[in-house]
Parts: structure tokens; C-alpha cells; sequence
């Protein structure tokens, strides 16, 4: 039986970056950009573009920009939620969080929740 890790659009694969400028993105940050914390978000979570990975402080970030409505960002901490990244698994949370993004227009986030849904049904 394949893991639930299968089922889930890698957001990680989806949000590819090219090169910017990090100083005017951190500009961009404190001007509460959501699009701007989602990314910086993003590069902790992943530990890229100079940045050490750092779960605490990509959940923090991610927060933020969810909070400013940003989808991608539930999406994102749907997926930290689901994998157990910087905080336990918990299937409620991720339910909840990737209803919040597919709400706010996420389409990855509503195919995760036909794949959650199509294995309660199982």
C-alpha cells in the first residue's frame, strides 16, 4: 500500500523560484506583501536561496501570509501539518488548513482533500 505522501501534490516542486533580490524581497516582507512572506515562507521551509532551513520560522512566516489571505500559505501549512514538518501530524489540521486554501481558490490543495476523503471512504 503506497503512504499518504503519494497522494499529496508536492507543493515543494510546484513554487520553483529563479533568482531574486532578497534585500528588496525582505522590503517587501515588512510591508506585509503576503506573496513576499509566503516566498520567504517557502525558502526556510526548504532551505534554500541562502536561507538554513527552519521550520519554526517558515510556520511562522506561513501563518502570516495566511492571515493576509494568501492560499498557497494554507496550503503550505496544510502540508506541514500532514508530513509532521516543525510540528506533529495532525490530520485535522491539515484537513482544515487545505479547506482554508481550497476555499481561497488552491486547486492543489482541493485534489489533497479528494485524496483525504477518498481514503476515509476506503
Amino acid at each position: 500500500m503506497p503512504t499518504r505522501a503519494l497522494y499529496v501534490y508536492d507543493i515543494y516542486k510546484k513554487s520553483q523560484h529563479t533568482y531574486y533580490d532578497q534585500e528588496r524581497m525582505m522590503e517587501r516582507v515588512e510591508a506585509n506583501d503576503p506573496n513576499a512572506i509566503n516566498t520567504i515562507g517557502c525558502n526556510y521551509r526548504d532551505g534554500r536561496y541562502g536561507f538554513t532551513q527552519d521550520y519554526t520560522k517558515a510556520l511562522e512566516l506561513l501563518q502570516r501570509a495566511a492571515e493576509l489571505g494568501h492560499a498557497e500559505a494554507f496550503l503550505s501549512i496544510g502540508c506541514a501539518y500532514h508530513r509532521g514538518q516543525g510540528i506533529e501530524v495532525n490530520m485535522e489540521k491539515t484537513r482544515h488548513y487545505w479547506e482554508l486554501a481550497a476555499i481561497s481558490g488552491d486547486e492543489t490543495a482541493r485534489h489533497n482533500l479528494g485524496h483525504v476523503e477518498l481514503e476515509a471512504q476506503c
